[in-house]
């Protein structure tokens, strides 16, 4: 990898890799904001074929220093490879720098391999450890994927498409990196994974303690079963208080969110009142 400054309108960004389902307008506006303040981010990052630019990582900062204008230039990490081999990277780019990734963003990443005839023969684990993610929820997209291979269209069971409609057409998302047209749901919540993966957890503990009670285990099998056992039980206690502290504060911002509601109306009728008093 080197770096260096690169023109602005050399970079490729409808080439499959932008994995975010949707960038966010408002993060463009504040980094412009600071870019004309003189602000200075970090690279963004390409992958080059000797040609083309492919961006892979840094949407937010293209964006952000096309809209603050008079800016042709940008320092970029560029890495050497082909078109496929930037979307591959394009999947494991887990937003550390700015705005972190959602769960809808996860997802995204882990179908780029779902949906390519290659990737896709790799395992769970890997695909996960390639994408950051965990394994069970790689395990669970996998399992609602259905494949029509006539219509060559591939569906996530009860998805929707989000829109990018608050962006320009060039900053609108291109489909997935073999032109498939992936829908998502927009509903997936941080909750939903947390009990999704609980559920696998203790399916597969549950499986385990099975065979060992039935013997069905060879016996240099049995010492590392019960070692995962005990894993996957330290995994899912920890899940299970993570899933507490996220229910918690899920209600504390409900409760908030309706004291702030209930302000509101409160004020709207005073004015109202005091609209209608006459001097």
């Amino acid at each position: 990898m080197k770096q260096k400054i690169i023109k602005i309108s050399e970079i490729v960004i409808d080439a499959g890799t932008q994995q975010r389902v949707e960038p966010t307008q408002s993060v463009i506006d504040e980094y412009s904001e600071a870019i004309k303040c003189g602000a200075k981010f970090p690279p963004v990052t390409v992958f080059s074929n000797g040609v083309d630019y492919y961006l892979v990582d840094g949407f937010h900062r293209y964006f952000a220093y096309k809209k603050a204008g008079g800016i042709d230039e940008i320092m970029a990490d560029i890495h050497e490879g082909t078109k496929r081999d930037a979307i591959l990277f394009s999947a494991s780019v887990n937003g550390t720098h700015g705005l972190r990734l959602t769960n809808q963003d996860k997802r995204k990443h882990v179908l780029v391999l779902l949906t390519d005839d290659e990737w896709s023969q790799w395992s769970d684990r890997d695909i996960a450890k390639h994408c950051k993610v965990t394994q069970p929820f790689v395990s669970k997209i996998r399992k609602d994927i259905i494949t029509d291979s006539d219509k060559k269209v591939i569906t996530v069971i009860t998805s929707a498409t989000k829109p990018a409609s608050n962006l320009d057409d060039d900053q609108k998302l291109s489909t997935g990196s073999d032109g498939v047209n992936v829908k998502y749901d927009p509903k997936e919540t941080e909750l939903s994974e947390a009990h999704e993966t609980i559920t696998y957890l203790s399916s597969e503990n549950a499986k385990l303690r099975d065979a060992l009670s039935a013997g069905q285990l060879p016996e240099d099998e049995i010492i590392p079963a019960e070692k995962l056992i005990i894993e996957l039980r330290s995994k899912i206690a920890a899940l299970e208080a993570e899933l507490d502290a996220v229910k918690s504060s899920r209600d504390t911002y409900q409760r908030e969110n309706n004291e702030l509601k209930a302000q509101c109306k409160m004020y709207q009728n005073m004015l109202k009142k005091a609209g209608n008093v006459k001097a």
